[in-house]
């Protein structure tokens, strides 16, 4: 059946057929099996050839199922196709559509079933040739997909140098930690070769001038210039009692962290002339962490105290110890001046450096905020969980015993 074009006209108007041959959209009329009944000029021009040779043709020829750009469809999964098959109507952007001449084009269609008596009579089928834009979309998914896989590449080669960078930087920390594992043994052999060594040859030393001067009483010079030795000795046992204790504090080994942090808490505030105190909480009747673990806390506690001595310029330092969280907890607070943003982020600040990777190594971590009435507070925390309680006695030792003298 053709297309009905009714040529009811009005003084000035043209004929509906004029108007459907003038149209610049393609239209066609296709049976109810697909036919092409009617073909306009538009269309004919889309497909390529005079009106008169598509009459006949189905429309299911001149949808190819075979794309360049995938792989081969089946019909079933043509929308076009289908929605003919079924009777309804379909709107499909981009439908490759094929030439008589063989060549293909891309078109959006828009297809409306036309039913007379409730029953399907025929389909109009509207085509518009979207090829330009089509080919700039795939012209833009190509480079969109070019790009995507390049920053993938470029991704992944970012991420094989990172991954890169942190082994390297991990070793360069393992290689750091054992660096400074090294450094405390040999400060340790080196303090006790010291004590052992030069320690007995001072004490051997004061003991000879007791007695020369016990025997020179009737000499008065020589027993003057006896006393000013003994003076000079005395400084002597002094300055390398000070020496060891920098090197690496006896009281570490022998009385254990706790010990070790309260003393060195008390000798950093009265030299620096700080008000406050150190707060020992919860750590009574608990044995201490040991050997590297205790070396790295009590360097991090000294390097806190060092920073307050220092840079603060405080006159007071609250100091708290604690098992907080399954962990060590340090925390030391001043009324100082505070930090900066810039000291903070400055990779040449090496103390901080150092406490940050002391922390890191055993898990542990380091902030470092200011006060909201002034100063700074630095907490470091590092994981340990207390191998047993000290009986009472121990506990009583290291309560009240106090650094060895040299």
């Amino acid at each position: 059946m053709n297309l009905p074009l009714p040529e009811v006209r009005r003084p000035g108007m043209i004929g509906t057929a004029s108007v459907l041959e003038h149209t610049r959209t393609g239209l066609c009329q296709l049976d109810a099996s697909g036919r092409l009944l009617y073909v306009n000029a538009a269309a004919a021009q889309l497909l390529g050839a005079e009106p008169a040779r598509l009459l006949g043709l189905r429309i299911q020829d001149l949808v190819p199922l075979r794309r360049a750009d995938g792989p081969p469809r089946q019909s079933e999964s043509v929308e076009l196709l289908l929605a003919l098959r079924e009777g309804r109507a379909a709107t499909v952007e981009g439908e490759p559509i094929t030439r008589i001449d063989g060549q293909v084009f891309q078109a959006d269609c828009l297809l409306d079933p036309v039913r007379v008596g409730g029953v399907l009579d025929h389909f109009i089928l509207s085509l518009v040739d979207v090829s330009k834009r089509w080919r700039a979309e795939e012209h833009g998914r190509r480079v969109r997909c070019e790009l995507e896989q390049r920053v993938a590449s470029r991704s992944a080669e970012l991420r094989e140098a990172l991954d890169e960078l942190n082994a390297v930087t991990e070793r360069l920390r393992e290689l750091s930690a054992h660096a400074e594992c090294a450094r405390e043994n040999d400060r340790s052999r080196i303090a006790r070769e010291i004590h052992d060594e030069l320690g007995s040859v001072l004490v051997a030393l004061k003991l000879d001038l007791s007695w020369l001067g016990n025997r020179l009483q009737d000499r008065a010079e020589l027993v003057t210039k006896t006393a000013s030795m003994r003076r000079l000795l005395d400084n002597a046992v002094v300055e390398v009692g000070r020496i060891i204790t920098d090197l690496r504090p006896s009281i570490l080994d022998h009385q254990g962290l706790w010990a070790a942090m309260e003393w060195h808490a008390q000798e950093a505030i009265r030299a620096a002339g700080l008000g406050g105190g150190i707060d020992l909480v919860g750590v009574s009747g608990y044995g201490p962490p040991e050997g590297a673990l205790a070396t790295a806390a009590y360097r991090i506690f000294q390097e806190m105290l060092n920073n307050v001595a220092r840079h603060a310029h405080a006159t007071s330092v609250d100091i708290r110890v604690g098992l907080e969280d399954g962990g060590l907890e340090i925390v030391v607070e001043d009324n100082g001046r505070g930090i900066s943003a810039d000291a903070l982020s400055n990779p040449r600040s090496y103390g901080l450096v150092g406490m940050y990777e002391r922390a890191r190594h055993f898990g542990g971590r380091v902030s470092i905020a200011a006060r909201g009435k002034g100063g700074t507070r630095v907490r470091a925390w590092l994981p340990f969980e207390p191998a047993f309680p000290l009986t009472a006695h121990a506990a009583m030792e290291i309560e009240h015993d106090s650094p060895a003298d040299l």
